[in-house]
């Protein structure tokens, strides 16, 4: 990397922009190329949640997409939709960033909903139906911080990545057969490795809720699994909900020094945790989610913050897709998901990421070594500085940096 090194220049509080609407602290963020559909109506529903729908180029315009929502007064002011107009007059740093055509367009709607106070935001999409409203809405409670008292089970492990799927007990939908599976991304030469699918059991250590980052939701009938499980294995897919919500069995969180891979479907982000929405963009978008949350995790222990996976409060009617189309995209995942995951349990940041902004510095020398080693590309490096640039222009807290020594 040539590059000039990252400058902050962070301006004072009192400068911040003022923004119009809003009004709540939890945000849903979708983005689509396709109608209104079940779960847009479901969050729209929700009348402590604000929802912002971002459209690509295909997409409806606002017109259509609104009429078409038929939303209620309430709805209208918690409700945001932007197409390719209203995306282009918005002033963030990361617009002239982001193709069209691409996964990444959701990162508009992440940076919107964070200049209007997110502190927690809901990453996922219109094929991910709530299962029921009220489930969303009480484990969104952990990540706004209203319980901070609760425990959370973390499996005990020394493996550097988990299978998450075998501890929820996958099953065929209908008959409830087992079914071992794995999550996209999840590194190919670790699949039957005992290590990487622990048991939870009651004797595992707790954290405490207020050290979850990212929470993943599992999914129910199509969940989310690569095109080898899906070309070679068993769909639908159930996962029993043993436990309501919040209960110490319904979740748990991993240990630091173990990643496992999440994505963009049904993820809920602490407010620790929002500068990590960002979605590269020099990658497909099979692989963009996935590459984002390993980076998050190793970041996030910098801070003392970890992921966490939850019982299902979503069932996904996935979207068509060609399985060998999807084969084809998620290569780099099946190549280099493992070899990334051991560089990232070795890499540091340097001693200038100690001090003022120190974290800030932190996030910008990975996103640098990792253009370095061919992980990601140079519009990934230049997208993750103007990101970081407007964090400070709408004057978002940073976590305080710990440091390696944490991990």
């Amino acid at each position: 990397f040539n590059g000039s090194a990252l400058q902050l220049r962070p301006p004072e509080r009192a400068s911040a922009r003022p923004v119009e609407g809003g009004g709540c602290d939890k945000w849903a963020v979708i983005t689509t190329i396709f109608a209104p559909t079940k779960l847009v109506r479901q969050l729209v529903a929700l009348e402590d949640w604000c929802v912002v729908v971002v459209g690509d180029r295909k997409a409806q315009s606002e017109e259509q997409y609104v009429r078409a929502l038929q939303l209620s007064e309430s709805g209208r002011r918690r409700f945001t939709y932007l197409d390719e107009g209203a995306q282009r007059r918005l002033r963030f740093n990361i617009i002239e960033k982001l193709p069209w055509d691409h996964f990444g367009r959701k990162n508009v709607g992440f940076m919107y909903a964070l200049e209007r106070g997110a502190n927690v935001v809901y990453d996922t999409d219109d094929d991910n139906e709530l299962l029921d409203a009220s489930s969303l809405s009480a484990w969104a409670g952990l990540c706004v911080g209203s319980r901070t008292q609760l425990l959370m089970r973390e499996l005990s492990t020394c493996a550097d990545s988990i299978n998450p799927y075998p501890a929820f007990g996958a099953r065929w939908e209908g008959n409830g057969r087992p079914q071992f599976m794995w999550p996209r991304g999840f590194p190919l030469e670790s699949l039957r490795s005992c290590e990487s699918m622990p048991e939870r059991r009651n004797s595992t250590p707790t954290v405490a809720a207020s050290a979850v980052g990212v929470l993943q939701s599992v999914a129910n009938h199509d969940p989310d699994v690569d095109a080898i499980y899906r070309l070679s294995s068993h769909l639908p897919i159930d996962f029993p909900r043993k436990h309501a919500p919040l209960d110490a069995g319904a979740s748990f969180a991993l240990p630091f020094k173990t990643m496992a891979p999440y994505n963009a479907q049904a993820t809920l982000w602490g407010r620790l945790a929002l500068w990590g929405l960002l979605l590269p963009i020099s990658v497909h978008g099979r692989v963009s989610d996935i590459w984002r949350g390993y980076f998050v995790q190793r970041l996030m222990w910098l801070t003392g913050q970890r992921l966490a996976f939850a019982e299902p409060w979503v069932r996904q009617i996935r979207n068509p897709h060609s399985y060998l189309a999807d084969f084809q995209s998620e290569g780099p995942l099946y190549l280099r998901a493992g070899p990334l995951v051991r560089w990232l349990l070795s890499w540091n940041p340097s001693p200038r990421a100690i001090g003022k902004f120190g974290f800030v510095y932190a996030i910008d020398e990975l996103s640098v070594a990792l253009y370095e080693i061919g992980v990601i590309e140079l519009a990934d490096v230049e997208l993750q500085r103007a990101w970081l640039s407007d964090l400070l222009v709408i004057v978002y807290d940073f976590p305080e940096f710990i440091g390696p020594g944490v991990v």
